[in-house]
Parts: C-alpha cells; structure tokens; sequence
C-alpha cells in the first residue's frame, strides 16, 4: 500500500513540475501577444495552471507526500523557445504554445488513465485534463484561424 501511495506521490509531483513548465513560457508570450483576446485566453491557461499547481500540492500534502517546488528542463527549453519565438508573429508564438499544450495533455490524460488512484485524486486530474484539452483546441483553433482569415480587431 505505501509503494502505491508513493507511486501517486511521484505522479503527481511530476504533474506539478509539468504545470510548472507551462507557467514560465506563458508569463512572456501573453506580454507578447497584441490581439486583446489571445492576451485574455493565454491569461486564463495561466491561471488555469497555477491553480493546477495549488490543487495538485494539497493533494500531496494531503496523502502525505512532500510537493515539488519547482519544473523541470522542459520549463527551460520552452522558456527558451518562447522568448525567441515572441520576436516574430503571433501564429508562430502561439505555435509554440500548442505545443506546450499537446504535451501536457497527454501527460494529464495518461496519469488519469492510471489503475490504483484513489477516486479524489482522480477528480482532480480529470478536472486538470479537461482546462488542458481546452486550451488545446483553443490555441489549434486559433491557429486555423490566423492561417484561414484575416486578423481580429487588436
């Protein structure tokens, strides 16, 4: 029982660093967006994932476990691309971003899908995995549509 229970630890610690990597990257691409509504969505996953993060660490505190305070490389190598991605357009920054979103998706809906998580806890990555899967089709959608149209007004 305490190696299952450690195993949820662990999986849960790495969602934490895994929102913790989409946290940095999306601090400098909202300040370089100018389209009014790509700033307020990417201001909401933001918000979305730090509340990820708040939610995931009193899970972990809650079955026992010491949280994770910090991401992992993947926060720097996005970190990375995002700023010399906000030097060009839009499409490219936002790009970007998709997928720091793909990737998260899937780390969210393969932890979901594990056996032996307790039911609670199952709720809140489900909960996580539905904000993720939107910010998913929200960012391929606005992809489409900075390829397919012409600019919203800023």
């Amino acid at each position: 029982m305490a190696r299952m229970l450690n195993d949820v630890i662990a999986l849960l610690n790495r969602l934490i660093q895994v929102d913790n990597a989409a946290i940095e990257p999306y601090k400098p691409a909202k300040a370089r967006l100018e389209d009014s509504v790509d700033r307020a969505e990417f201001g909401a996953f933001l918000a979305d994932h730090r509340r990820h993060v708040e939610a995931l660490t009193i899970v972990v505190r809650n079955l026992g476990g010491e949280p994770v305070g910090h991401g992992d490389l993947r926060q720097v190598l996005l970190r990375g691309r995002v700023d010399l991605h906000g030097l060009v357009e839009a499409g490219v920054l936002i790009e970007a971003m998709r997928t720091n979103e793909a990737q998260a998706t899937a780390v969210y809906e393969s932890a979901a899908s594990q056996p032996g998580i307790p039911v609670d806890v199952v709720a809140v990555l489900q909960q996580n995995l539905v904000d993720e899967r939107r910010h998913h089709a929200w960012i391929v959608s606005r992809l489409e549509g900075l390829r397919s149209g012409p600019a919203r007004s800023k």
